[in-house]
């Protein structure tokens, strides 16, 4: 993962912003002296002209120069702007994504240390969402998108694995700017599950003087023993979430009632 691409969305590097520089009053005052020099000492030949002429000329000079320079800086602030790096909502949203899709399997069945035979016949069911959270104790960086999304640089990734007899419960928490990372494992029984849920919550930060509160929700299981485990519903795509808690709803109910 590329966390300086990836902190460049949370801490966009600033468009340059050319503050043009001005010439100042004193050489229109000059080239205005100049000329008056030049005609009413009309009579003193051409010294009078060449004493007049010195100051206009200097004066366009300068002005000349603050021009120049000012279109410079203009077209140099206009190649860095073209040529920053800029971060979409969709581009981070994407990093997200892939990078589950590439890892979340592979490093479930790692640390569970199962055979994917043992799970293989029943739909696997899987959460993910930007994790409002602490991460090893440091809290995340949130940014508003322009789709009026809050993002964080906290992600996880939930993984429900089924067999004939458990369910295997795999979480992966990880930042998208540093190298940061925690995993969660469980394995229980079917019978050990008394409730799974949908929680709607709040987290709160302070940003310069004011406090954000930014809502959020998460999926909850919870087992016989006060085992609770949870899983980030701040993804972007709600349909298949909601599809994804109802067939699990569906699939655990099924379960228990066959034992």
């Amino acid at each position: 993962m590329d966390y300086k691409y990836n902190a460049l969305y949370f801490f966009p590097t600033p468009a340059k912003v050319v503050d043009p520089k001005k010439p100042g009053f004193f050489p229109f005052v000059a080239i205005i002296i100049g000329i008056i020099i030049m005609t009413a000492e009309r009579d003193a030949g051409a010294r009078a002209i060449l004493i007049g002429l010195v100051p206009v000329m200097m004066s366009i000079a300068w002005i000349t120069y603050i021009v120049c320079i000012n279109a410079r800086n203009a077209n140099k602030a206009a190649i860095f702007n073209r040529n920053r790096t800029i971060v979409s909502d969709s581009q981070i949203d994407k990093i997200c994504k892939d990078y589950l899709e590439d890892k979340l399997e592979q490093m479930a069945y790692m640390k569970l240390v199962i055979d994917r035979d043992q799970v293989n016949k029943v739909r696997k069911i899987r959460f993910d969402g930007y994790d409002f959270k602490d991460l090893n104790g440091g809290k995340p960086d949130i940014k508003l998108g322009s789709d009026g999304k809050f993002r964080s640089s906290h992600y996880s990734g939930t993984l429900f694995l089924f067999s004939a007899e458990q369910v295997f419960y795999y979480q992966l928490r990880f930042s998208l700017i540093k190298d940061e990372k925690q995993e969660t494992t469980r394995e229980f029984h079917y019978r050990d599950i008394v409730d799974i849920s949908t929680v709607s919550s709040k987290c709160h930060f302070n940003e310069g003087l004011d406090t954000i509160s930014i809502p959020y929700e998460e999926f909850s299981l919870v087992t016989a023993g006060g085992t609770i485990m949870e899983a980030s519903l701040s993804g972007l795509d709600k349909e298949n979430t909601d599809s994804a808690i109802k067939g699990m709803r569906s699939m655990l109910r099924d379960r228990k009632q066959k034992r």
